[in-house]
């Protein structure tokens, strides 16, 4: 049980992760589903021993259609309850797999749905008990369907069976799930690591860069700010390098706290940060946002040294340009930085990119 509330708390920390590879899983079983029915269907229509079965097949091909052309619409529009769309489509070919083992085909014993139950899920990624009532709600439903339809002799024969199967199905299935939640937890740290400052949880130069040039190519207007730590390096040499770190980590945590989760921050490197302010355009909004940043490091407290007053200086480019590129924001955010600090530090600069 706690393995299980485990996995679900992973599930829940990488769900972007997973619902990416949920929808290339429904696109890859949706593209190898159509290829079989396509198959099987031109099989129906050119062997007599297959015609018999001919509406039945049209019937599944034109569904797995149905469902290519939904997966490749997730896929492309990253549709966010990919797991629920999944559940039901996937439902209607576990319910065929009950009608076939039972109301089609009372006096044959059941095959269909134990190979539906195994394979299906493993093409999903989810919290395991979800998939765990998925699988035992067709189960309930196929033995409490061949209870009522099934010959009582071969319905006995099934149930003999049936349960050990099924609970080997569900184990398999459940090992395998454990095994792709960690990859994809694992995936989602290293990238995670890969993207983010080490020392700040900041995004890293690279990674916040690439944001707001995508920001920028997209049209999505804001303020661009390069802020600067004022003589960091005389509270490195006055505290030491540890208090140096923590005066860092608690800066970077003022600016998540007073700016917003859509807007875009990371390091640059050393003592200077950047931030992309999205959709901010009034320098008046801008300032006030700043003034509370101020009074934030104003307080930043080490627990070896106390408060440690810190003042930062910021350059801002309010970037109002139909053309707008990186390089001309940066510039212009640079020397108004540069133009802040030799006005006596602890401001903060604008100017406009047009």
């Amino acid at each position: 049980m706690f393995k299980l509330n485990e996995l679900a708390r992973q599930v829940d920390q990488c769900k972007e992760e997973i619902d990416n590879r949920n929808r290339n899983n429904l696109y890859a079983f949706s593209t190898g589903a159509w290829i079989i029915s396509a198959a099987i269907m031109v099989a129906s229509l050119v062997l007599p021993e297959y015609q018999n079965l001919l509406i039945s097949h049209g019937v599944l091909f034109i569904y797995i259609c149905i469902m290519f052309v939904i997966a490749r619409y997730c896929k492309k529009k990253r549709i966010a309850r990919i797991r629920s769309v999944m559940y039901l489509l996937m439902a209607p070919l576990m319910l065929s797999a009950v009608v076939v083992g039972t109301i089609a085909d009372p006096q044959k014993p059941a095959i269909t749905i134990l190979i539906f139950l195994c394979i299906i899920p493993l093409f999903i990624i989810d919290k395991p008990w979800h998939i765990i009532l998925y699988q035992l709600f067709f189960g309930g439903l196929f033995v409490f369907c061949g209870y009522l339809w099934k010959d009582p002799q071969v319905y006995k024969n099934d149930m003999l069976y049936f349960p050990i199967y099924f609970a080997y199905i569900v184990g398999a299935n459940a090992f395998i799930l454990i095994d792709k939640i960690g990859s994809a937890r694992n995936f989602t740290l290293v990238r995670h690591e890969s993207a983010h400052d080490s020392l700040t949880e900041l995004l890293n130069r690279k990674s916040g860069e690439k944001k707001v040039r995508e920001l920028l190519k997209a049209q999505v207007h804001g303020t661009f700010a390069i802020v600067d730590l004022d003589n960091f390096k005389d509270i490195n040499d006055r505290y030491g390098h540890q208090a140096g770190d923590e005066v860092l980590r608690q800066a970077a945590e003022a600016m998540k706290s007073v700016f917003r989760t859509s807007d875009v921050i990371w390091r640059l490197g050393g003592d200077e940060f950047a931030i992309y302010a999205v959709s901010m355009l009034d320098h008046e909004a801008y300032q006030k946002r700043f003034s509370a940043l101020l009074q934030k490091m104003m307080e930043i407290s080490v627990p070896s040294c106390g408060i440690i007053r810190v003042q930062v200086s910021a350059g801002c480019t309010i970037c109002l340009s139909e053309e707008m590129n990186f390089e001309k924001i940066y510039k212009s955010s640079d020397d108004a930085l540069y133009e802040a600090k030799n006005s006596g530090k602890g401001k903060i600069v604008f100017s406009y990119s047009r």
